[in-house]
């Protein structure tokens, strides 16, 4: 008992510490001027990249698989920005409360509005189909800000303080959390729809339940069937949307039409997970490649 005790009380000591830290490299973030910052979370990103081979290995096997006619420079280049673009992600998501909207959509451009708008004035619920592509969380906020109102489904993350830190800067921006496990989250999605909200759900990462193996860049992926499962809803649409960082650091946001519906959720999802894969291939830089997506296979 003991042993475990203590094992509960480092684990917490730790993540307490790592709030901290990320919370005085926030501050310094919202301080300095925009350039500079993303210039530093460039930098940090890099610098992650460097100490964390583990992370690093994981990236580059993941784009061998999924680009395998890529040469070992370009596969390396890729690499690099991917950890690079996601110190930018930290630099903006810390500074996204400390500047004004217009400063953000400044900086933002959003293509496929209409598709929007034409399902609210059709009264349904929209699904927004999206991914771990450039800056996620600044696509929810900017949506939220252009009024659109905005629930989004994520997973708990394992250190507290970050998650609630997380939480609690979405909330501030009109973005609202709805948790995937835990009892009621599913009715409360259901009916965030159904009172003609956003929901927004990202599929491509593996979330150990609730799945099935589908294609995703010519390999079996277990996937997420939630997309599927909601929309199956009465009077509701699927519409993919992305966001990705652009040559020069501004954003642009994807929103595509509504999808087709299909009545069986596995074919469902791979078509969902084939749209994801199309995305990616035009921006590969912009995914997530660290996480480990095809660690489980079929048996």
């Amino acid at each position: 008992m003991t042993k475990v005790r203590k094992t509960k009380e480092f684990k917490l000591a730790r993540n307490f510490l790592l709030s901290c830290a990320v919370f005085f490299i926030s501050v310094l973030f919202i301080l300095v001027p925009y350039k500079i910052s993303l210039f530093a979370g460039r930098t940090l990103g890099f610098w992650f990249c460097f100490l964390f081979p583990r992370y690093r290995d994981i990236a580059g096997k993941n784009l061998k698989k999924a680009f395998p006619d890529k040469s070992p420079v370009e596969i390396k280049t890729v690499r690099d920005d991917v950890f690079r673009n996601m110190g930018m992600n930290l630099a903006e998501l810390c500074m996204l409360n400390f500047r004004s909207r217009s400063f953000w959509f400044g900086r933002i451009e959003m293509k496929g509005k209409e598709h929007i708008d034409k399902a609210l004035k059709e009264g349904k619920g929209i699904i927004l189909l999206s991914a771990h592509i450039g800056n996620w969380e600044l696509m929810g906020a900017c949506l939220s800000m252009a009024g659109y109102p905005l629930d989004v489904a994520a997973r708990v993350i394992k250190n507290v303080f970050l998650n609630n830190m997380l939480v609690f800067f979405r909330s501030l921006r009109g973005v609202n959390t709805v948790y995937r496990s835990g009892t009621g989250n599913l009715r409360r999605m259901a009916e965030s729809l159904k009172k003609g909200r956003f929901l927004g759900i990202l599929i491509d990462q593996d979330t150990r339940k609730g799945g099935e193996f589908v294609d995703f860049f010519g390999m079996p992926c277990y996937t997420p069937l939630s997309v599927a499962r909601f929309s199956e809803l009465r009077n509701t649409v699927v519409l993919p949307g992305f966001i990705y960082r652009k040559k020069d650091l501004r954003h642009s946001i994807r929103i595509m039409p509504a999808i087709t519906k299909i009545s069986d959720r596995v074919a469902a999802t791979a078509v969902h997970s084939r749209i994801i894969e199309d995305f990616l291939r035009k921006y590969p830089s912009q995914w997530i490649w660290f996480h480990r997506r095809w660690k489980r296979q079929p048996v």
